[in-house]
């Protein structure tokens, strides 16, 4: 063998070893390249893994938060205001009765129709009185249901023309009907404001031979106890008078007593006279107030109490009685009412000594009459 074909075996040798280690080399490197994507698949499941995890983690730590920031007070988040904020409190509805108007209200709509009556020489009287009779009766509540009126000055103008033409043609005999009819028509346009106004809901049912018997019957109790029995004679009347009143086919019903409006009345006057007469601006509005806190709305079932105060004013008007009887009798005795005659007018003025005589003659009975009485009192 030629050496030229040893040494072409031994390079195809060599080309062989070398295309093997070339081809080992390259598996190796397949191999780790291999291995290297595995380890970066591993590595990124396990990154992926652990940021799913922290994921979860954070998201359960921001779900506690949240329910401890909604749980805990806002105090403790918030800044403090410097003022404490109070609910709104519900305004209670009130269930009794009363009336809400005011002094200068009244006197403000008074004078309004003064003038309008004397301005339209008493034309527009019906539309100022329908002005007056609106402000009380919307200003008055009974069992917390507000009162409203409906009536209009025509229509009350039209009510006058037919009173005054029917007391002309009857000679004056239809006067004595007039305040029933008057009373009557007020009735019937006043209705509860949360209630609808039908015609014949609304009615006062007393007759005039009732309304007539009692204003006689207070006349006449005032005139003999020269007043005293007013109290009395008030409360009799609108005990009446709500007796037969009938709003929205609901009655009403008086509860006032005598004794209370002598109190009452007795306060006002003290009041009064210690103010010099400014509280007697008040005391229409005073009156209306009592009134509409004794008036309400009746009950089935229901019985009308009875006023005793009757028993109360008749001792008092024997007492009036007979005091102002004593008290004449004394005068009448006493004075020498011809010797009073004697002296004029001016003589009494100009005479110092005439007057000085007549003086002590007066002083001398009202003392003789002021201790009779005290006898009388202390025998009593």
């Amino acid at each position: 063998m030629t050496n030229q074909d040893t040494n072409k075996k031994i390079d195809n040798t060599d080309d062989a070893i070398k295309s093997n280690e070339t081809e080992n080399k390259n598996e190796v490197n397949n191999s780790n390249v291999e291995n290297d994507v595995r380890s970066a698949n591993s590595t990124n499941n396990e990154t992926n893994l652990e940021e799913n995890q922290k994921g979860k983690e954070q998201k359960q730590f921001e779900e506690a938060a949240k329910a401890q920031f909604e749980e805990a007070p806002k105090t403790q988040f918030e800044e403090v205001p410097k003022f404490q904020e109070v609910p709104k409190i519900k305004k209670s509805v009130r269930t009794d009765s009363y009336f809400d108007g005011g002094v200068l209200d009244l006197i403000g709509w008074k004078i309004l129709a003064f003038f309008i009556t004397v301005i339209s020489f008493g034309i527009a009287a019906p539309w100022a009185k329908c002005m007056l009779y609106s402000y009380q009766i919307r200003h008055t509540v009974y069992n917390g249901k507000r009162l409203k009126f409906e009536g209009t000055g025509g229509d009350l103008f039209v009510n006058i023309f037919k009173w005054v033409f029917f007391s002309i043609i009857t000679l004056g005999l239809y006067t004595f009907v007039i305040p029933v009819k008057k009373t009557k028509w007020v009735i019937s346009n006043i209705h509860f404001e949360d209630e609808d106004h039908i015609k014949g809901d609304s009615y006062f049912d007393g007759n005039t031979l009732q309304l007539i018997g009692v204003n006689l019957l207070s006349a006449l109790l005032n005139i003999c106890s020269l007043g005293l029995l007013y109290p009395f004679t008030v409360c009799y009347k609108l005990r009446w008078i709500n007796k037969h009143t009938v709003i929205n086919r609901k009655k009403l019903a008086f509860t006032g007593k005598a004794i209370s409006l002598l109190g009452h009345y007795i306060l006002w006057t003290i009041l009064t006279i210690v103010t010099f007469g400014i509280f007697g601006f008040w005391l229409p509005i005073q009156e209306l107030k009592w009134q509409s806190k004794n008036v309400h709305i009746k009950t089935v079932g229901e019985v009308e109490k009875k006023d005793n105060s009757l028993w109360v004013a008749i001792p008092l008007l024997i007492v009036a009685i007979t005091f102002g009887a004593f008290t004449i009798t004394k005068v009448a005795e006493t004075v020498d009412f011809s010797e009073i005659d004697d002296y004029s007018i001016t003589e009494l003025f100009e005479n110092p000594t005439k007057r000085k005589k007549v003086k002590d003659n007066y002083k001398s009975t009202m003392n003789e009459i002021v201790y009779e009485t005290n006898s009388y009192s202390q025998n009593y």
